[in-house]
This record gives structure tokens, sequence and C-alpha cells, in this order.
């Protein structure tokens, strides 16, 4: 594990995340893996900045296999406040998109749609999974909104493991079968 301090943030980088950026490099034939390496750094600065400007302390930046994960400091923030914090990564992408798309830049521009539109899924572990969450509570109280948001999740996953099937089934095992099977497993309900 690689750790440093940079501004009074520690940030934390694994091991599995530097084998999975280069297996990502690696497995590239199209010249895609730098543009959605790009847009994922824009998405966590689109959350770091929103977080600066709300003046959200960042305890630690870790980077592994799973993902960026950014903590913040203890303190406890309105759902408001939580939300456009979520909503600022997608939102850094989808603004870069329409930039980069206006620029001519259309490989970097539909990666940064692609994250953006998919960090708003309604998953758990995604962005859109946590304004889901947030949403529901505010909506149906505490206990309720949990039930109605992890059946949103399960429905989520039953749908993916049946575009899981149907894929296996039209082509076999290939490589869209298993982002699939990848997907299906990040979208894995809790408890299930």
């Amino acid at each position: 594990m690689v750790s440093f301090c940079l501004a009074g943030v520690v940030v934390r980088a694994t091991f599995g995340f530097f084998l999975l950026v280069f297996l990502f490099l690696l497995a590239d034939s199209g010249g895609m893996a730098l543009w959605v390496l790009t847009g994922c750094l824009l998405h966590e600065g689109g959350h770091l900045l929103a977080m600066l400007a709300m003046r959200v302390p960042v305890r630690q930046v870790e980077l592994t296999a799973a993902g960026i994960h950014i903590r913040r400091g203890r303190e406890s923030l309105s759902p408001e406040r939580e939300l456009l914090i979520l909503m600022a990564g997608p939102g850094m992408n989808l603004l870069a998109a329409l930039v980069l798309f206006l620029l001519g830049w259309m490989e970097c521009s539909a990666a940064n749609c692609a994250l953006g539109l998919f960090h708003l899924l309604p998953a758990r572990g995604l962005d859109g999974g946590s304004i889901l969450e947030i949403c529901c509570r505010r909506f149906w109280g505490m206990e309720r909104g949990e039930q109605v948001s992890k059946g949103i999740f399960c429905i989520l996953w039953l749908g993916v493991l049946a575009l899981l099937a149907l894929e296996i089934m039209k082509n076999g095992l290939c490589f869209q079968t298993f982002v699939l099977v990848m997907l299906a497993l990040a979208l894995l309900p809790a408890g299930a």
C-alpha cells in the first residue's frame, strides 16, 4: 500500500488499485482506458469540489480495486448537502461530456457521459443508490424508506441477472458477459 498526506488529507492506494489500472490499460485495444480513467478522476474531483465549497472536511481518499472512496470528517450533513455532494460527481462527468462534445472529442465525451449516467443508477454503492436512499428516507421516513430502497435495489439486481442470462443464451461466455457478471456482483444487494 502506498500512503501519503496531501494538503492534510491522507491518500492511500492499494496494490489492487494499481493492478486493476494496469490490467485495464493492458486490456484496452480501443484507446478508451485513458478517457475512462480521466473521467473517474473528474468524477471524484466533482465530489471533492462540492465538499470543499461546502467546507466539509475530507479525512481520507482511498484508491482500491473496488473504486475510489472519499472519507469525510465525522460531522453530520443535512440531506440537502449530502445530495449536492452525491450529485456533484455525476454532474461533473455530464458537464465534461457536454464540453468535450462541443470541442469534438467524441470518445472522451462518450466515456464521461457513460460514467455520469452509470453512477446515477439507483444501485447500492453508486451515487444514484445513495441519492435514492436519502430521498426514500425523506419521503417515507427512516424505516419505510429503507425498505422501499432495498426493494428497488433487489429489482434492479434481478434485472441485471436477467440480462446476464439472456446474454449467455445468445452469445455464450464473452467480454460482455464478464462485464454483466461484474455489474451483477457490484449491484448485489447487501444482506441478499
